[in-house]
């Protein structure tokens, strides 16, 4: 293979990576599109030729799947890997030598043939919906309420049943019963086939519905949207979801920091999350304000209850009247006051007429929500600060302590705050870690380092109107939790458990610690209600609003 730029080189890896991703998902028919279109510009890619082998191998190609090898061993003639699989295929082949091989393996013809092969075979039952299978089994058997325990796992039973399956047809097969094993097999292919059909069906019908929501939202609603934020642009992760979602509906949805010149645009909404933060932002807010151009005011916690050691505090604290007054001001401006809990809604409503709770989302259209964590041989308590605190942490630190004493095989994990990670100056360095803080966005990263997420919060007046935010990222990687009770966390429900004594935490934690079923099918719960937060449901609840502030003069004459 010619020497490539690294310009090349990093372009070819992406898209290596993207294809590998696709297999691994399941996206067969974009994966091969991948591979094929890297050949066409990386003809000596030895790594490609590989692939294609092996999906050829795998659909039983075994004479296409030589050919491929021994292409990529002309381009490197010494390649072990690839004279391993030379020898794999050349034995396969022995026992089919009949089978003829494609004459052009990379062909579109030949490819759309592999493609059909590999897609109308039965998808194999992965080892761990089996092992997650066998898990509920257990917790059925065991439970003094068998069939409450399946009422509790109606959902999960659904999802799960071909694994059920699977392991009848291998008991059936280790008792000697070939006949048993035959016919649950059968039932077991139409029952995925009716799973892929009906998950088809939706597929067709959300995008049918999404197109009919779009048009009929734009008969409502002009759809021009200012989203105020800092002169670096900076709006968050949340409203920065919000952004991308509106987008997709056909608003057009412009972000800044002043009031723009001209009526090349003039929005129809101004939103703006948390603008006491800067004098400049409340200006533009109150020139909006005297246009008579409705304002959504976003805020994703109780500012009248911050800390005075809350790292947000110096610029966002009413301790300040300057900013008091700013804060003040934003709630008398706007038209309608968004909230992350019930708990701050429920307070700010004593005062505000004009306030809703819309949930925080997730977006996964990002990679990291999706990439596996870090191998590591420990399993890892951990606790993450989004503010700076360690008074919540310290509640918890002696059972903490006592748990790595009791259990050499743990290790914890502490993420952006210093202060709380030195108060377990007793654990040896080699059973803790330290992770600083990073931005939203690379929030997977460090819960990817975390198999047992901590979330102690004390009863205090700001942490009773927290979100559930933590719990919802806990949920899309799969991690069981352990919280504190407070409201949002208890509605929240899935995923883990709330502790409401020292003595609990202990007991969950050594339960969790030892039982990784019960770690998996928590993990497992918390995604599945992670699901109904994607940003693509959760925008719903913001048009809906949007609708009510500013509808078209016509429809609102109707």
């Amino acid at each position: 293979m010619a020497l490539l730029t690294s310009e090349q080189i990093n372009d070819l890896n992406t898209r290596t990576i993207q294809a590998r991703e696709n297999l691994t998902l399941g996206n067969m028919r974009e994966a091969l599109k991948i591979f094929l279109n890297i050949l066409k510009d990386y003809p000596g890619d030895v790594r490609t030729y590989m692939t294609l082998g092996d999906l050829y191998l795998a659909s039983n190609q075994e004479a296409t799947a030589m050919r491929l090898y021994s292409d990529a061993l002309r381009i490197e003639p010494h390649n072990r890997e690839v004279i391993r699989r030379i020898k794999l295929a050349a034995l396969e082949y022995k026992e089919n030598s009949s089978a003829t091989a494609e004459q052009i393996p990379t062909e579109p013809a030949a490819i759309g043939r592999l493609l059909q092969r590999l897609t109308d075979q039965p998808a194999p039952v992965a080892e761990e919906d089996i092992l997650r299978a066998a898990g509920l089994l257990e917790t059925i058997v065991r439970s003094k309420f068998p069939a409450q325990t399946v009422l509790d796992h109606l959902d999960e039973i659904d999802v799960l049943l071909p694994a059920l399956l699977e392991i009848n047809i291998r008991q059936a097969r280790a008792d000697g019963q070939p006949e048993l094993a035959n016919a649950l097999g059968q039932l077991q292919e139409n029952i995925r086939l009716q799973m892929e059909a009906h998950q088809r069906a939706n597929e067709r019908d959300g995008n049918s519905t999404m197109t009919e929501r779009k048009k009929q939202f734009l008969d409502r609603f002009h759809g021009k949207v200012f989203i105020l934020a800092s002169e670096e642009l900076k709006i968050g992760t949340r409203l920065d979801l919000l952004r991308e979602a509106l987008q997709e509906y056909g608003c057009e949805v412009l972000v800044g920091s002043q009031v723009l010149d001209g009526d090349s645009f003039r929005p129809d909404l101004v939103i703006s999350s948390s603008p006491h933060r800067r004098q400049e932002l409340m200006h533009t807010l109150a020139e909006y304000s005297a246009l008579h151009i409705p304002i959504v005011l976003d805020l994703d916690c109780d500012f009248e209850e911050l800390p005075l050691n809350h790292s947000s505090y110096a610029d966002a604290g009413l301790g300040n009247p300057q900013v008091a007054r700013a804060y003040l001001t934003s709630l008398m401006l706007s038209d309608r006051i968004v909230v992350t809990s019930k708990a701050l809604e429920e307070t700010l409503q004593a005062a505000y007429r004009k306030v809703c709770m819309i949930p925080e989302s997730w977006s996964k259209k990002s990679d990291l929500w999706s990439k596996k964590g870090r191998e590591h041989s420990t399993l890892n308590l951990g606790w993450i600060s989004s503010v700076g605190q360690a008074e919540d942490l310290a509640t918890l630190r002696r059972v903490i302590i006592r748990i790595l004493r009791q259990y050499p095989q743990t290790q914890l994990v502490i993420a952006g705050d210093i202060k709380s990670y030195q108060m377990f100056e007793t654990i040896p360095e080699n059973r803790k870690i330290f992770l600083p803080s990073v931005e939203p966005e690379d929030l997977p990263y460090v819960l990817g380092q975390i198999d047992i997420l901590l979330v102690p919060l004390r009863n205090t007046a700001f942490n009773r109107a927290c979100s559930d935010l933590i719990l919802l990222d806990a949920g899309i990687k799969r991690i069981p939790w352990i919280a504190s009770p407070i409201s949002s966390f208890q509605e929240w429900k899935a995923g883990g458990v709330v502790a409401n004594s020292l003595d609990e935490w202990h007991v969950y934690l050594t339960q969790l610690i030892s039982d990784p079923v019960l770690r998996s099918s928590l993990g497992d719960a918390g995604f599945h209600k992670a699901a109904d937060r994607e940003s693509g449901k959760v925008v719903l609840e913001w048009l809906k609003l949007l609708e009510q502030i500013r509808c078209k003069p016509e429809v609102e004459a109707g």
